[in-house]
C-alpha cells in the first residue's frame, strides 16, 4: 500500500496516494514511513496542517527520525519559516553531519535569508562528500545566477548536465543564465528543449514566459504564467512575473491582485 502510495506521489495523484497510506495506517498506525509520506502528499496539496501533525506524531514517538526532521524542515521552509527549518536540518546534521540532502536544504534557506557565504560553505561541504551532487551544483549555479555572476551560472549548469544530461532543472538555469546574459537565441533552444521533454516543468514555464514579456508579448507570457500557476498555485515568482505582465496589457486590478 505504502510502495503503491509513493507511485500515485509521483505520477502527482495525491489524494489517490492519501488513500492508500490511510489504509496502511489503518492497519498499522505506528508504521512511521507511511504517516511520514501521507504528510508530504498533505503538503503537496496544501493542506499543511494535516502535514505538521502527521510529522510532528512521528517526532513525538521517534524525536531523532531523519526523514521526518526533513520533511519537516521542507514544509517550514515552503511556509517561509526559516528559522524553523534551519532547526530540523541542523537537528539531522548533528546525527549525521555527512546527510548531503539536509546540507543542501539547509543552504537553501540560507539563500532565502541572504546568507550567500554559509550557503556556499554548505554546498561545498556536500561537494567535498559527493563531487557528483547535481543538486548542489545546480544550487550553487541557482545562487550565482540571483547574484547576476551569469557566467558561473551556466558553469555550475553545465556541471550538472555532465554527471545527468536529464537533468532539466539545471537545463532551464542554464538556458535563463543565457537569456539573462544576453544571449536569447541560443536560451531560447535550451528551454525549447527543456519544454519538450518535461512540459510541466513550472520553472521552465516561468522562463518561458519571461522570455515572452520580454518580447512583449504579453499574453503569450501570461499563457504560460498561467501553465505553471495551474501546476503549482503558490509559485510567488510566477504570481509576481503575471502581475507585471497583466500591468503591461493595462490589466492594474488582475496586476495588484497577484502582487498581494
Amino acid at each position: 500500500l505504502t510502495n503503491r502510495g509513493l507511485t500515485y506521489d509521483y505520477l502527482g495523484k495525491s489524494d489517490a496516494a492519501i488513500a492508500d497510506y490511510n489504509q496502511a495506517l489503518s492497519i498499522n498506525p505506528n508504521f512511521h514511513l507511511a504517516r511520514i509520506n501521507r504528510g508530504t502528499a498533505y503538503a503537496t496539496i496544501n493542506k499543511d496542517e494535516l502535514a505538521l501533525a502527521d510529522f510532528n506524531e512521528v517526532l513525538k514517538n521517534q524525536p531523532g527520525n531523519k526523514e521526518a526532521l526533513d520533511s519537516r524542515g521542507n514544509l517550514f521552509t515552503k511556509q517561509k519559516k526559516f528559522e524553523q527549518a534551519l532547526n530540523d536540518y541542523n537537528s539531522i546534521l548533528k546525527q549525521d553531519p555527512h546527510f548531503t540532502n539536509a546540507l543542501n536544504k539547509r543552504a537553501n534557506v540560507y539563500i532565502e535569508q541572504d546568507r550567500y557565504e554559509e550557503a556556499m560553505n554548505d554546498y561545498r561541504r556536500v561537494l567535498a562528500i559527493d563531487p557528483k551532487n547535481k543538486t548542489a551544483l545546480f544550487n550553487i549555479g541557482n545562487a550565482y545566477q540571483n547574484k547576476n555572476l551569469f557566467d558561473s551560472s551556466i558553469h555550475y549548469a553545465d556541471e550538472a548536465l555532465r554527471v545527468d544530461p536529464a537533468y532539466h532543472l539545471a537545463r532551464n538555469l542554464r538556458a535563463l543564465a543565457l537569456f539573462s546574459a544576453g544571449n536569447t537565441d541560443q536560451a531560447a533552444a535550451e528551454l525549447n528543449t527543456v519544454l519538450k521533454a518535461q512540459p510541466t516543468l513550472v520553472e521552465a514555464l516561468n522562463t518561458k514566459g519571461m522570455m515572452m514579456a520580454w518580447q512583449a508579448q504579453y499574453d503569450s507570457a501570461v499563457y504560460y504564467y498561467n501553465k505553471a500557476l495551474y501546476l503549482r498555485p503558490g509559485f510567488t515568482d510566477v504570481l509576481n512575473n503575471r502581475g507585471l505582465g497583466y500591468y503591461n496589457q493595462g490589466l492594474y486590478e488582475l496586476a495588484v491582485r497577484d502582487y498581494e
